[in-house]
């Protein structure tokens, strides 16, 4: 049997062309619901689950820099 491979060597500017992708692709589809009306909606709700499902595992899997001295927020 056939195994999938579960690490990928992508460099930082690839994941965010590939964040950048998937947004376009949200915008895509929500444009495409609000103008068809009630036409082919939910194959598009379905599909815009799905990439912004992709663009949350993306945005929780990355490591968010936070210096250890004090540093104020505002």
């Amino acid at each position: 049997m056939k195994s999938y491979r579960t690490n990928f060597d992508l460099e930082l500017l690839d994941v965010d062309l590939i964040e950048q992708s998937l947004a376009a692709r949200v915008a895509e589809l929500s444009r495409a619901i609000t103008e068809q009306g009630d036409a082919d909606v939910t194959s598009h709700k379905a599909q815009l689950e799905e990439v912004r499902d992709l663009l949350g595992r993306i945005h929780n899997q990355k490591i968010w820099y936070r210096p250890a001295d004090y540093m104020p927020l505002g």
